[in-house]
């Protein structure tokens, strides 16, 4: 019996051992049968070999097939959260945008708020120079109307 190194080779020895062994004799007759034996069974392994190399090259393209759709797969999901992140940017600018409107109108009433300060400032600076003034004046009222009445109390006791 021949023996075939193929990783396949336990198929095929059980392919050689079904097969039933003519035993060789003497005679030329079935020497030449022999032959053409060993001829078929290495003919039936190559077939086999084919086969099992076709059955290879199939099993890989269906790996090189899952290996594709799962890379197509994370594609798809890398272009989703690529589209979801897109979007947070949209949101985030609209919300920059609102907020940029809201932060231009405190500043331009903080602005108010500070010229309306320094009018105030302004204003209360110089009605305390009139007060100030004022009471300079009452004084020189007071004093007056009480000279007035030590004068009425001299000359008419």
């Amino acid at each position: 019996m021949t023996q075939f190194s193929h990783p396949h080779s336990s198929q095929f020895s059980s392919v050689v051992t079904s097969i039933p062994h003519p035993s060789p004799s003497s005679d030329a007759p079935s020497t030449g049968s022999y032959a053409l034996f060993e001829e078929d069974i290495e003919s039936g392994v190559r077939n086999r070999k084919g086969q099992g190399m076709e059955l290879e090259l199939e099993q890989e393209q269906e790996l090189d097939h899952k290996s594709l759709r799962a890379r197509n797969q994370g594609l798809f999901q890398i272009e989703k959260a690529l589209q979801e992140v897109s979007t947070l940017y949209a949101q985030f600018f609209s919300l920059l945008q609102s907020q940029g409107e809201v932060v231009e109108r405190l500043d331009d009433e903080a602005d108010l708020i500070q010229e309306n300060t320094l009018l105030s400032l302004s204003t209360l600076k110089s009605v305390a120079k009139r007060v100030r003034g004022e009471r300079s004046f009452i004084l020189k009222i007071f004093g007056a109307l009480i000279v007035a009445i030590i004068v009425l109390v001299v000359f008419f006791r």
